[in-house]
């Protein structure tokens, strides 16, 4: 008789569904076993399973533990927007100042999601409304970027001031024009009793950071395949346990995504290895043709990227918008993982589809220390997109104030180029 090969479909039908089922879970379940690897309390954040935080802080579960991006279970309700969760949260004692690694404190991440009844309940436990995150951007910056026009106002009215600058010398005018988000800039102006702008060069700049966006991974946890909830984890040990009882680790997700795409995302390297052993490809593409090796380079994961390299994923591969490893790693900001693909040969002026430099992402997405490092190296700072624009150029009408001064000063540097000596 052949042998049943469990599946976690197979598997979650033999249990409950829902909130009980969760409680159960969550008492059985050891925490994790590294710092800084999301706990189970961090997923039932996510989740907005008011019951499993109970019993997990019940059980013991660190209230204030952060994952590998700084956040703590709090910072994680208030960047989903979920005013119910928070307060839950602040009932039980979170600290409202925790910061993650950017800076950005439950404040700042509310406002960015647009949540007024989050921004109220932490005004209400004496939150700063005007602190500033690791860029000087208060809240209202940070609701002014994301075009978040109820915030925007809600701030305003609670006396936010209107033009404080960041640490780039920005205003919230200046972001909201740069990326054009004309609601928000109306309502701002009014706030200063100042005409409408025209913002030409800031429309081209937002249209081209869009389009850089939709090249970058979006975490959608609906979108992950079934056998994707322990390397979500990071736990390799239940992933090799899962692949033992007949997972499907191939299985794709609506998005294109599979078991090794999450792992390079997330850095879990250990469970990497295990699903490379159990026969993963390391080159397969999700639905925008985007890689392990482009996820790993985007999330600085430079020990993992060099995994993937050995094990035959080409740095020369290329996603559905022609963004190279190289691209990701400049947009992702990681000296490191810029380091390693220098040290692995890759041109620093490589195009993508739109002709766009790994020094124009850098400067898209805002990553000082990717464009000193870059310019540092001898990258072409002069080149051309297919709008005309320089990464001068995009600096300017995105008002990064601090890259545009570094970028004029250095000027052009010659190209390093591949270790052939050729260029793409």
């Amino acid at each position: 008789m052949e042998q049943k090969k469990w599946t976690p479909s197979t598997i979650r039908q033999q249990k409950k569904i829902g909130e009980e089922a969760d409680d159960e879970k969550a008492k059985k379940v050891p925490k994790a076993r590294h710092a800084k690897v999301r706990t189970l309390l961090h997923f039932a954040v996510e989740r907005g399973r008011i019951s499993t935080i109970t019993t997990l802080l019940q059980q013991g579960a660190d209230i204030d533990e952060s994952d590998h991006n700084g956040r703590t279970a709090l910072l994680v309700a208030a960047d989903k927007g979920d005013a119910e969760v928070l307060e839950a949260l602040l009932e039980a004692g979170a600290d409202v100042a925790a910061g993650d690694n950017q800076g950005m404190c439950a404040v700042h991440l509310a406002a960015a999601a647009g949540s007024v009844e989050a921004l109220a309940l932490l005004k209400a436990r004496a939150c700063d409304l005007r602190v500033g995150d690791g860029q000087g951007r208060s809240p209202l910056h940070v609701a002014a970027e994301r075009g978040q026009v109820s915030a925007v106002q809600w701030l305003l009215k609670e006396g936010v001031p209107v033009g404080a600058a960041d640490g780039r010398s920005r205003t919230p005018l200046d972001a909201a024009r740069a990326l054009g988000h004309e609601d928000v800039v109306a309502v701002l102006e009014e706030a200063l009793q100042l005409p409408r702008q025209p913002q030409e060069d800031a429309k081209d700049a937002e249209d081209t950071a869009g389009d850089a966006e939709e090249s970058l991974p979006s975490t959608d946890r609906k979108k992950d395949t079934e056998a994707s909830e322990y390397v979500l984890a990071g736990d390799a040990e239940a992933a090799q346990e899962l692949i033992d009882g007949g997972a499907n680790i191939h299985e794709k997700g609506p998005a294109g995504r599979s078991a090794v795409h999450i792992a390079a995302e997330k850095g879990h390297l250990d469970v990497l290895k295990v699903l490379i052993e159990a026969g993963c490809e390391v080159t397969v593409g999700d639905s925008k043709g985007r890689q392990p090796i482009h996820l790993a380079a985007l999330g600085g994961h430079a020990a993992l990227l060099q995994v993937l390299h050995d094990n035959s994923a080409s740095l020369q591969n290329y996603d559905r918008k022609g963004m190279r490893a190289i691209h990701f790693a400049a947009a992702g900001g990681s000296e490191v993982t810029l380091d390693l693909l220098l040290q692995l040969k890759c041109d620093l002026d490589l195009v993508d589809a739109e002709n766009r430099t790994p020094l124009h992402l850098a400067v898209l997405q805002g990553q000082r220390g990717a464009v000193e490092w870059l310019l540092t190296k001898r990258a072409t700072a002069d080149k051309k997109d297919v709008r005309n624009q320089t990464p001068l150029d995009l600096a300017r009408a995105l008002g990064r104030r601090e890259i545009e001064e570094l970028l004029g000063r250095r000027g052009r540097r010659a190209p390093v180029r591949g270790g052939d000596g050729s260029r793409e």
